[in-house]
């Protein structure tokens, strides 16, 4: 079962390549850090952008550096359910990981029952328990929260990353799917009243910057020290909002390459910053003495 703050990692590039060296120590930090995963290849890796021999570079890159130590989940995802099966051709392929997150179709807005039949499909193929991705404002097709609950049902699925506003879903969820079945957040922003509403946790992008905190603050709240957790939730809600100021990865790209591990290389159609947005997030560290 996944819980607590699972990291959404970047691919970190260097004049256009790979930069695996800065990749392995950014990782090392994160799992010494105290997060509960990384999420390879997804959005916040810019998995569009990376070739097949990257994606799988990155993949058994992540796995020998995290060495078991934290779960290793791999994105995956397409406009078409052929395509999912296609890349995982070769992630069946790899030895170590965890799970594979896959995204709902994007693009072409199926209605539930395709999407009932992408997830079951996948499911019959993979090698790999499945995390659930539903992310509307992106893939613009919301999974029903019913829809989820048969989903739920297929064989090797055990997780969902709800990235809805809704909140109230994580409690039908979790009152439907049971304490077994892992609900995530996907929001930074409102993933403290999703843990109150019934999350296991959150697949962030914040806590590849201050993971320390966002570890601590779900320790606050599964001890039940609404204090401390109130004050960490504070501390860190303008962290949520600079990272993404500007279209994701770039804001957290800079603020790695401020603690010195990758450069804020991003590829197009995403842009590095302005350097109105990088001031912001220079400040926000300084001030939270992360650098």
């Amino acid at each position: 079962m996944f819980k607590g703050y699972i990291a959404a990692v970047v691919s970190p590039f260097k004049d256009n390549v790979l930069d695996k060296d800065g990749y392995s120590k950014y990782i090392s930090w994160l799992v010494d850090s105290g997060i509960n995963g990384i999420v390879v290849s997804g959005t916040t890796g810019e998995s569009s952008a990376l070739s097949r021999n990257e994606k799988i570079n990155l993949i058994n890159t992540s796995i020998e550096t995290v060495n078991k130590r934290i779960p290793v989940i791999v994105g995956v995802g397409a406009s078409n359910t052929q395509d999912v099966i296609r890349q995982l051709d070769d992630i069946n392929q790899i030895d170590g990981i965890d799970a594979i997150m896959v995204v709902t179709p994007f693009y072409v807005k199926p209605n539930q029952k395709g999407i009932i039949e992408h997830y079951r499909m996948i499911s019959e193929v993979s090698k790999f328990p499945i995390v659930i991705y539903n992310n509307p404002g992106r893939a613009c097709v919301d999974i029903a929260p019913d829809t989820i609950v048969t989903i739920a049902k297929f064989n090797k699925i055990i997780a969902l990353k709800e990235a809805s506003p809704d909140l109230s879903r994580f409690t039908y969820l979790r009152k439907a799917l049971g304490t077994n079945f892992s609900l995530l957040s996907g929001n930074d922003d409102t993933a403290p009243g999703a843990f109150a509403m019934g999350a296991d946790g959150a697949i962030s992008v914040s806590a590849n910057i201050i993971p320390n905190l966002c570890s601590d603050m779900y320790k606050s709240f599964e001890s039940a020290d609404l204090k401390s957790f109130s004050e960490i939730r504070n501390k860190v809600f303008n962290i949520h909002k600079l990272m993404f100021k500007e279209p994701s990865p770039a804001p957290l790209k800079y603020a790695l390459s401020l603690k010195g591990f990758i450069t804020d290389e991003v590829r197009m159609p995403i842009m590095t910053l302005s350097d109105d947005t990088k001031r912001m997030i220079h400040d926000e560290l300084l001030g939270l003495k992360l650098i």
